[in-house]
């Protein structure tokens, strides 16, 4: 499926979505992550894991999975964490209908941070973060570990709402290398963990 008939597919997840009251990423924001995820998962096309810390209604963890399927990947893993339990419980049910190949969709009811924390060492491939901002800091330093090298990390509302300060200064410094994406809902900030030189 093309991607013009996926973001018309999705659309009534979001509208969903922000009548739930949940701040949801945009259309823009959308693509950002696909073309993300597609680019890494291109150069590697098995046994994937990403992961979407604070998942909503699985808006985000849809496209995360799309990307992987069409970057042609197999046995891949996308797990939406969700603190809500209704969310998780809407996300689970709309992820149901979905069918992506070679791509294992899940969702996980919980804290992202303690999901994070209980992750082995360099597991993560692809991680998209839209948790509460001042857990920005912390989901960083835990990513450090979790992503394999050369693994990225999304963060929403990179400028809007702003994140605790210091924290694009903190994406910066080693190892990470990062860039801030200015879109219409608050920005991405796309962080690399660049490996071991």
């Amino acid at each position: 499926m093309g991607l013009e008939k996926f973001l018309r597919e999705t659309k009534p997840i979001r509208a969903r979505s922000l009548s739930l009251g949940v701040r949801s990423i945009g259309e823009e924001d959308a693509l950002l992550i696909y073309t993300a995820a597609y680019t890494y998962a291109s150069s590697r096309h098995s046994g994937l894991m990403a992961l979407d810390a604070g998942a909503g209604i699985g808006y985000s963890t849809l496209w995360l999975a799309k990307a992987l399927e069409d970057a042609g990947c197999s046995g891949c893993r996308v797990v939406g964490i969700e603190h809500s339990p209704a969310r998780c419980r809407e996300a689970s049910r709309i992820a149901s209908t979905a069918r992506f190949e070679g791509v294992e969709l899940e969702f996980v009811e919980g804290d992202a941070l303690s999901y994070v924390k209980g992750l082995d060492r360099e597991t993560v491939d692809i991680a998209f973060v839209d948790v509460e901002k001042p857990l920005y800091p912390d989901m960083l330093r835990l990513l450090e570990s979790r992503l394999k090298p050369g693994g990225i990390a999304l963060f929403h509302n990179a400028y809007f709402p702003p994140p605790p300060r210091g924290f694009a200064s903190l994406a910066s410094q080693k190892p990470w290398r990062s860039t801030m994406i200015p879109t219409a809902t608050g920005g991405l900030l796309l962080a690399i963990r660049m490996p071991d030189s």
